[in-house]
Parts: structure tokens; C-alpha cells; sequence
């Protein structure tokens, strides 16, 4: 492996979509220099990194595409965490934190987790928009819960009443998907799978229709396996 990685080596190594890796950069999370307008990332540094944050690195083989084949072999932790999480619909004119309010009440771990969700999600969303664009968004916490949660969620709302929520495209958000995930492997594995589905350009379509959590399943499936 070079000492100096590109983006799309990282992509590689981490799992992670190139718009998450680009926002970590922007936010100063993740070390790098900048030349000519481009991001390089130092080989030592950036394992360093990933073990400090407990992030799994695939050191094998950077020209396979290992993402496209790990989103196959792990469906099955995205798919259980969407079933314990739910699909929900929600109406009525809230404001974002208000929204977030009541989202996190459905989080089957009792308050005081309830509380602790809505806290992390206000302080992440207050950094930076989680919406997407499309009138899609996936507000998560900063870091995962690994002490607080018993298992790793991902709650499916649709919004009867689209909300603002500063997207790229200005678009108000009609679908939100809500990760909560115990580990940082986890965390970034979902982000990279759902992040992957919502990128297919039928997706905003098929869930402005309000799917059921089958057919929602069963179109996610699909397009991991391809």
C-alpha cells in the first residue's frame, strides 16, 4: 500500500461513501493534506486514526470492491436493525428539534436513552445537516452508544408533513431514516448501506409512496445485492 492515499482509497479501506469522508475533512476530524485541490491521506495516520476511533480497516486488496461484497455478507445486521427499529408515520407541522423530540420518544430503551438520543441527535444536526437531499435525511449521533444501547437501530419515518432541514437542494424531508448503532464498525457500515440505497435514482420516488416495512425490506435487499 503507497504511503499517500486518495479518497477513493479510503473509501476502500473504511467502507464509507465519499461525502462522509469529505465531511469528516471539513469538520477536522480526519487528518489529511490538501494539494491542488485534492485530499491525501498518510497511510500510518490514517490506521492510527481508525484504531483510535474502534473503525474496522480491510487491508486486502484496495482494487476489489470489498464495500459492494461486505454490504452482501452483512444485510442481515442492516435488515435486523430496520425490523427493532420500525417504520413509522408521522403528521403534523414540527419544527426540527421538536421533530427530533418526538422521534427519539420512540426508541423502545425507556427515557433517560430517549433523553440521551435527542441530546446527541440536536448536537449532531446543530454541526451539520444530516439531510441528503431529495427530500431524504439520516440524522444519527456523533459517536455510537455502545454503553447505553442493547442493540443498534435503524427507525424508518415517514413525514406526512415535510420539514425543513437545511438540505443541499433545499428540498424539504419527506423520509428520515435514524441510525443509532452501539459500535463504530456498525455505525459506519449502515451509513455506507443506506447511503448506497438512497443514492439509486428511483428511491426518493418509491418513498414518497409511503412503503410498507415489507416492501421497504425487500428494496433495500435488492439494490445491496446488486
Amino acid at each position: 500500500m503507497a504511503k499517500w492515499l486518495t479518497i477513493s482509497d479510503v473509501q476502500n479501506l473504511l467502507h464509507v461513501p465519499e461525502s462522509t469522508i469529505q465531511r469528516w475533512v471539513r469538520q477536522g476530524n480526519l487528518p489529511c493534506t490538501e494539494r491542488s485541490g485534492k485530499y491525501y491521506f498518510n497511510r500510518e495516520t490514517l490506521l492510527s486514526w481508525a484504531e483510535a476511533k474502534e473503525i474496522h480497516v480491510e487491508k486486502k486488496d484496495l482494487s476489489r470492491k470489498k464495500p459492494s461484497r461486505i454490504e452482501k455478507h452483512n444485510w442481515h445486521e442492516l435488515k435486523e436493525a430496520m425490523q427493532m427499529g420500525g417504520l413509522h408515520r408521522l403528521k403534523g407541522n414540527y419544527e426540527w428539534d421538536e421533530l427530533y423530540r418526538y422521534v427519539s420518544k420512540l426508541i423502545p430503551y425507556g427515557e433517560t436513552i430517549q433523553n440521551q438520543v435527542f441530546e446527541q441527535l440536536v448536537q449532531r444536526e446543530e454541526l451539520s445537516s444530516t439531510a441528503l437531499g431529495h427530500g431524504l435525511a439520516v440524522p444519527h449521533p456523533r459517536i455510537p452508544m455502545k454503553l447505553e444501547l442493547q442493540d443498534s437501530l435503524v427507525l424508518s419515518v415517514f413525514l406526512e408533513d415535510p420539514i425543513d432541514l437545511k438540505a443541499p437542494d433545499q428540498k424539504p424531508v419527506f423520509f428520515l431514516f435514524l441510525l443509532l448503532s452501539r459500535e463504530a464498525r456498525e455505525h459506519l457500515q449502515f451509513l455506507s448501506q443506506i447511503a448506497k440505497v438512497l443514492n439509486v435514482p428511483c428511491m426518493p420516488s418509491f418513498l414518497s409512496q409511503s412503503p410498507s416495512q415489507e416492501q421497504l425490506l425487500e428494496q433495500f435487499h435488492q439494490i445491496l445485492a446488486q
